[in-house]
């Protein structure tokens, strides 16, 4: 039973899944994930550096040439030079929808809501990564250059359509996202969908692996 007080009785606590969180922690949330990837250097292109490849060797298959089209200046122009078959591979064919080349069925799949005006350049974006799958299913897999630039791409379009500092902050919290995610699956082809459940795993044992692996070495050293 509540105690009553001067004021009258005390108001029933809410229980504690009921509670909203707090605003403090999700900025908290949001700028240690900017952190970790700043400190793996996902932004610079420093993690993983081996894993990026040679575009100008890559740039030989049809699905390079496509995505270096769709991250250029006329990014529509990619419609026309889409590999013969991957139609057949992946299902549909790429329209050309407000300057770009999109996966029509593509969309912003983020745990957090971003601004709507995100939506066609997270299409474009889609489709690169279905360019990326293409490659890997015909056997000509494309080196991480195609993911890290596909990645750049999208993050730049989302600043450039911002005016406001709220949405330049969503498009860092998705630089962040795009970063560690490309990074855990070493900027290889993407897989289709993943649980946040699956994504948090897998992010650690990759992260853990980081430590492990020297510490191995270290050990067998001094043995």
């Amino acid at each position: 039973m509540n105690e009553p007080t001067e004021s009258g009785p005390t108001a029933p606590l809410a229980p504690v899944g009921d509670q909203p969180a707090s605003p403090w922690a999700t900025v908290a949330a949001l700028t240690l994930l900017v952190g970790l990837a700043a400190v793996l250097g996902l932004f610079t292109g420093a993690g993983r550096t081996s894993a990026l490849g040679n575009p100008v060797r890559s740039g030989e298959s049809p699905a390079a040439q496509t995505i270096l089209v769709l991250t250029g200046d006329h990014p529509d122009r990619a419609a026309a030079v889409v590999p013969a078959e991957f139609a057949a591979v992946m299902g549909y064919h790429p329209t050309v929808s407000g300057g770009l080349t999109i996966n029509p069925t593509g969309s912003c799949s983020s745990p957090i809501d971003l601004p709507d005006r995100f939506e066609p350049f997270c299409r474009a974006h889609d489709f690169g990564y279905d360019l990326l799958r293409y490659a890997d299913r015909s056997g000509r897999p494309l080196g991480g250059w195609a993911r890290r630039t596909l990645d750049q791409t999208l993050v730049r379009q989302m600043h450039a359509s911002c005016t406001a500092p709220a949405c330049h902050a969503a498009a860092e919290t998705a630089r962040a996202g795009l970063g560690l995610n490309s990074w855990r699956q070493h900027f290889g082809p993407p897989t289709r969908s993943e649980s946040i459940l699956s994504i948090g795993t897998s992010l650690a044992g990759t992260v853990a692996s980081l430590w492990t692996a020297p510490a191995r070495e270290l050990i067998g050293a001094l043995r």
